[in-house]
């Protein structure tokens, strides 16, 4: 549980605001005629790192099921 606690703020609370930053300066630089496929890589990047987030998610609910379970809580 808590390495998908870990990862879950990680992701929310470091990685994903560098993201944003990244979008941001894409923006600018499409709009002064950039390459558009560098804003579709950190909208990869954006999902990919969405993906693992709801995966730690997932994961920390189903060890709290587990540990539930065990604890006779859930039959």
């Amino acid at each position: 549980m808590l390495s998908s606690y870990e990862i879950y703020h990680i992701i929310q609370d470091d990685a994903l605001p560098q993201i944003a930053h990244m979008f941001e300066l894409s923006n600018s630089s499409i709009s002064t005629g950039g390459d558009l496929f560098k804003y579709i890589d950190v909208l990869f990047d954006k999902l990919a790192l969405e993906k693992q987030s709801i995966n730690a998610v997932s994961n920390y609910n189903k060890a709290n099921a587990q540990i539930s379970q065990l604890a006779g809580a859930i039959k």
